[in-house]
């Protein structure tokens, strides 16, 4: 095969313009068709069923098929071989694959979000197969052939499925069209899916619904056609020899266009909505205060919002105002200034402070053409995670000078400043404004936008690269782009709302708390409800003095007292009645209740010479008549139903960030006059995790680092509260303490005999654990039972509950033995490097039973790394290099004596520098230590009777042009030099020879590179050896 174009445009500054350049590929058939396996595929065979391009992902050395959209976000499907949880196998994960593109494409309920499928239709011109396939996961350069960059990861395989050997899965579909064939397969995986989710049609289920049913349909659909084969002995489903077809590469820059939102919202005192009110956006400030020529009137709908989107090319600046008001409500008539930029951002003045006016700033919505870097897919997350930052103008003017204006000064006249607030958001959570939501904190989510009362906001976005570094809910294969201190502001439509508080004609002043009560998921519903019936104590203080004046109120009126209503949440009263306020240390509390004979339900209780209100969850009260200008402070105090330290408590003043506390204040201003306090109790049932670290045989005193993130019980979120933490020795004694501060991860060093307890953690927090094991292999138990240590990660839930004032524990225990490593280097006979062999190990135990030790792995690129000895990450001891979270294996340097000159590790290439080195444009010093490695870590020495296990690899992918050599002989670990010692991580130069004659096939099924050959192996056990290690 050929391909033609790979020379394609690229565009510079996409994060900061959303302008983002693809290819289209159009791809035709070049010779006869066959099966990468052998075996001929005629005509009208072909013709008769479809020939269909899944995308691949190379990772961990093995290609993972992917589906999806650009703007749904793609997904992988793993296998065993890389997965150990996954029951597939590779054959069965691309069909799954397939059928899931298929039925995207065809099923998916939103437009936008169909997928489309990579076809090849029959040309009947050019009496061939074609298609012209676009939507490509991932960018051109990691494809081989749209770029020719050698080090890419990213291809498209090419599979035939024969319709008429599948007749019994999809029925009699051969004769069809192309969009037919595909239309009755996506049906049958409808119906499956009915089948499997007890009759309910895919369309009525919910998103988790689909993707539970969806996922047993079409898994279970993948292993009865994978295996199919047709009447000549073909497979049913099977891989085409990549090298019949030819492509042809074309640019396609997408740019977007920019049309930011703008919206009104009328609140009433109680932050309540309001419809039905008018607003006008005028041409000048003028007309605006006149009330004439209007250049466009909406009213609020049933939830306050009306858009008030208005565009027009002479103007910049136009003026908004309420123009009428409901019944019973008064009119807020300030006017308000906003600024429409040539570049399509919208900015809005909140006036002055307490006037009834706020300003939201939100991001509005990721233009289309980059909603690809921002799923939580497979391919390229770096848009998923982002911060934005709130910055503040006192002109329109500041704002147009751009972000060379920005200060760090408050209030200096014609500067932008940064005002310290920002939120961390990610992309797709439940609470999305639009598109990015924020993580809860206690039960609770801050809101995703930025509310001021008074100046121009404005906002500074940025990537948020560390988000969810070592989080397994977030772990992905994705490729993600450091993108530094890049703006990224330009992505974004941004939201612009404009909220106008009023209150109702015939309200006084007044002041309202509401309470509400959450639980995790710990607890039944049953638990939950008994919390939520439980009354909550609140006192109440009120300080400062009335700022009418004409005529100066009574405060506190002694004989008309204030009117106080308690509520739930449709409005119904539970209590109604008058309160009384009498001095008592520097302010004012509640002295005396007159509860409505006809309405009580016996809601304050005495302390002292004060009253305290009690509410139950979404309860709110509220009293009316308070003069304006005094300061309500209100603190959530114990109660006979509720003690707040089994609680987490956030509080909230009129719809501003909930913050972790048990008491705030506010002021009755005008023109809301109104106060408005959201108090937020949050519970939790609690265990304790307790981590125990044991070395057989008492064979190092070496401490091991590990990794322990917590997240809640949906493992949708890392834990944000703080949870204390002890390490102690053998004999009890402290070692180290401390406090996971709202981060939910914690790394310690443990060695043989350390125990290690997190205290006080939700029940149903789930913990993922990571050893980094130096040169020793895990094993563990969670309270007494085998647990899997899998990659050295171990994955739990708190199961314990609090029983009187103790946590039941939960106990993990790891134990660790000493194993061993295989790094094998790989060049040609020339020495030249060669990149894309695969190896696999095998191991035979001590009745001479052979078995894979580990699957077949491929050679990548890695950075040969020297490090000083003294080092701070270098633990010589255990010949390991820890660096980020990364452990290393480290080899010896030797000179030509044997002795040893200085210590390296192999650092892994990214793609980034991969990609740089093939086309000779990495630094050329650091490109001659640049080898092609494969590692094979922590493997056993002995069975588990302590008999030796015997290991050997053999090259069992080959590379185009070269030839195979001899297998290695058995041997076993650790190895014995003849100079003496044991040498436990060894090192192995492999070498191969060019064959002549043989033909390149292309991506040969489908590996990286086109042109890479096959090996023959040499052990080089003396200098070549990595390290003698020793007992320490």
């Amino acid at each position: 095969g050929t391909a033609t174009g790979t020379n394609l445009l690229m565009v510079e500054n996409q994060w900061a313009t959303g302008a983002r350049m693809n290819f289209v590929a159009n791809v035709y058939q070049a010779g006869d068709l066959h099966f990468e396996q052998g075996g001929s595929v005629d005509r009208e065979t072909a013709q008769r069923g479809i020939i269909v391009g899944v995308p691949l992902l190379n990772t961990q050395g093995q290609w993972v098929p992917l589906y999806g959209s650009g703007l749904a976000g793609y997904q992988t499907v793993s296998f065993k071989s890389i997965n150990g949880q996954s029951d597939l196998t590779q054959r069965q994960a691309i069909v799954v694959a397939l059928l899931s593109q298929i039925y995207g494409a065809q099923y998916n309920a939103l437009e936008n979000y169909k997928y489309t499928t990579w076809t090849m239709e029959w040309d009947e011109e050019n009496d061939r197969f074609a298609g012209t396939h676009t939507d490509l996961p991932g960018d051109a350069q990691r494809y081989y052939w749209a770029s020719g960059n050698t080090a890419s990861d990213m291809a498209v395989a090419y599979y035939f499925v024969d319709l008429e050997s599948l007749s019994d899965v999809f029925g009699d579909i051969s004769n069809g069209t192309t969009q037919e064939k595909l239309d009755a397969i996506a049906d049958v995986v409808a119906a499956r899916m009915k089948e499997a989710g007890h009759g309910k049609d895919p369309s009525d289920m919910t998103d988790d619904e689909a993707k539970e049913f969806g996922k047993l349909a079409i898994h279970a659909l993948a292993k009865e056609i994978e295996p199919e084969t047709s009447p000549s002995g073909n497979p049913a489903f099977g891989l085409l020899d990549l090298s019949e077809f030819n492509r042809l590469f074309s640019s396609r820059i997408y740019v977007p266009n920019i049309q930011p939102e703008i919206y009104v919202q009328k609140l009433d005192e109680n932050g309540l909505p309001v419809a039905d009110a008018y607003f006008s956006l005028f041409a000048n400030e003028e007309d605006a205060k006149q009330n004439k020529n209007a250049l466009l009137t909406t009213k609020t709908d049933a939830n306050g919002y009306a858009v008030v989107y208005y565009r027009a090319s002479e103007l910049e600046e136009i003026y908004l105002r309420e123009t009428a008001a409901p019944t019973g409500y008064v009119i807020n008539d300030e006017i308000v200034p906003i600024r429409m930029f040539p570049n399509g951002r919208v900015y809005a003045d909140a006036l002055e402070e307490n006037d009834g006016i706020t300003v939201r700033k939100g991001l509005g919505v990721l233009v289309h053409t980059m909603s690809r870097y921002a799923q939580q897919d497979s391919v390229n997350i770096t848009l998923r995670d982002i911060t934005a930052k709130l910055l503040i103008a006192d002109d329109f003017g500041a704002l147009m000078k751009g972000e060379d204006n920005i200060t760090e000064t408050p209030g200096v006249p014609g500067t932008i400043w940064r005002t310290g607030q920002s939120l961390n958001l990610h992309y797709g959570l439940s609470n999305a404004l639009l598109e990015y939501g924020t993580h809860a904190v206690n039960g609770i989510a801050p809101n995703p936008y930025f509310e001021v009362d008074s100046g121009i906001p404005a906002l500074g976005i940025h990537q948020n690269y560390t988000a969810h570094q070592g989080d397994p809910n977030y772990q992905t294969i994705a490729e993600k782009n450091d993108l530094r201190d890049t703006n990224i502001r330009g992505l974004f439509t941004g939201s612009t709302g404009i909220i106008v508080r009023n209150r109702s004609q015939d309200s006084q002043g007044r002041f309202s708390i509401q309470k509400f009560v959450t639980a995790s998921n710990a607890f039944t519903d049953q638990e939950l409800e008994a919390e939520r019936k439980k009354l909550f104590a609140f006192d109440i203080n009120v300080t400062g003095q009335p700022t009418d004046t004409n005529p100066v109120p009574v405060w506190p009126d002694t004989q008309n007292g204030y009117d106080y209503t308690i509520t739930k949440p449709d409005g119904t009263a539970v209590e109604q009645g008058k309160i009384q306020f009498a001095k008592a240390g520097d302010g004012y509390k509640v002295s005396s209740v007159t509860p409505d004979p006809t309405l009580t339900a016996n809601r304050w209780t005495a302390v002292g010479n004060a009253q305290q209100v009690l509410l139950a969850h979404e309860e709110t009260l509220t009293v009316t008549g308070m003069p304006f200008g005094l300061v309500v402070q209100v603190q959530e105090v114990d109660s006979a139903d509720a003690m707040l330290q089994n609680y987490t408590t956030n509080v909230s003043v009129n719809e501003g960030i909930s913050k972790t506390s048990t008491s705030a204040q506010g002021v009755v201003t005008r023109p809301v006059g109104n106060p408005f306090f959201r108090f937020y109790n949050h519970l939790d049932k609690y265990g304790t995790l307790v981590l125990t670290k044991t070395v057989a045989d008492q064979s190092t005193s070496q401490k091991f680092p590990f990794a322990i993130t917590l997240q809640d019980s949906t493992a949708t979120q890392t834990l944000s509260g703080q949870y204390d933490w002890v390490i102690t020795d053998v004999n009890g004694a402290t070692i180290d303490h401390g406090t996971i501060e709202g981060t939910g991860h914690l790394t310690v060093n443990l060695g043989s005999g350390d125990t290690l307890k997190i205290e006080k953690l939700p029940i149903g927090t789930r913990y993922r654990i990571v050893e980094t094991p130096m040169g020793y292999r895990p094993e563990a138990t969670v309270n007494g039972a085998p647990a899997s240590m899998e990659n050295n990660v171990l994955m739990g839930q708190i199961s314990g509950g609090t029983q009187g004032a103790t946590a039941v524990e939960d106990v993990v225990a790891v134990t660790n033995t000493r194993s061993a490593s295989i790094t094998i280097t790989k060049r040609t006979t020339a020495g030249t490097l060669l990149n894309g062999a695969g190896f696999t190990l095998y191991q035979k135990d001590a009745d001479g039973k052979e078995s894979v030790a580990v699957t077949q792995r491929f050679t990548s690129l890695a950075e040969r790394t020297k490090i000083g000895e003294n080092d701070q990450n270098f633990n010589k001891d255990m010949m390991r290099y820890n660096l980020d979270g990364q452990s290393y294996i480290v080899h010896t340097l030797r000179a030509e004596d044997g002795t040893a000159s200085g210590y390296y590790y192999y650092r892994p290439l990214t793609s980034q520098e991969a990609s740089a080195f093939n086309s000779g444009r990495w630094d050329a010093e650091r490109s001659k230590n640049v080898e092609a490695i494969v590692q094979f870590s922590e493997l056993p020495l002995t069975d588990a009777q302590g008999r030796p296990i015997q290991y050997k690899f053999v090259e069992t992918r080959i590379p185009d042009g070269y030839l195979k050599g001899d297998d290695v002989e058995w041997f076993t670990l650790p190895a014995q030099p003849a100079n003496g010692g044991e040498v436990y991580d060894v090192l192995y130069s492999v070498a191969n020879f060019r064959s002549l004659g043989i033909p390149f096939t292309g991506l040969n099924g489908f590996g990286i590179l086109p042109a890479l050959g096959l090996v023959i192996t040499t052990v080089a056990v003396g200098w070549a050896i990595a390290h003698r290690k020793r007992k320490i």
